[in-house]
């Protein structure tokens, strides 16, 4: 397969930020990990997003020997409307929220022996 075409997102595309990523994994019992003024979007009932975040689920269990094996079953989160939520709360954010939900640099760790490595090292001047 190509890598070049495997996957093409829309230019427009934007990765959604470490807080909103919190709000999309975590369960309501850890809000205590998100600004506090984010934390009403998982723990209110009000919250455009409380469905996001079901108190019963289910639990896929097939095959698995105990329980914690198992996937829980949860509603897909999608970033448009987890964004649409956090707008209105975004200017709310304390200055060590500001730095702490800051888009950084990413890395890619490949082995000098691994098939990905030839693509991954090649200069970005040069890539097509």
């Amino acid at each position: 397969m190509d890598l070049e075409t495997a996957v093409k997102f829309p230019s427009t595309t934007k990765p959604v930020t470490p807080l909103e990523q919190l709000l999309g994994v975590f369960p309501p019992a850890a809000a205590f990990y998100v600004p506090p003024s984010w934390r009403p979007l998982m723990t209110s009932e009000e919250s455009p997003l409380a469905d996001l975040y079901p108190t019963s689920f289910v639990t896929d269990l097939p095959g698995k020997k105990w329980a914690w094996h198992g996937v829980t079953l949860l509603p897909f989160v999608d970033s448009k409307r987890l964004k649409d939520a956090v707008a209105p709360v975004f200017d709310k954010l304390r200055p060590v929220d500001v730095r702490r939900n800051l888009l950084g640099t990413d890395l890619v760790a490949v082995h000098v022996t691994h098939p990905l490595a030839k693509w991954v090292l090649q200069p970005l001047c040069c890539a097509s």
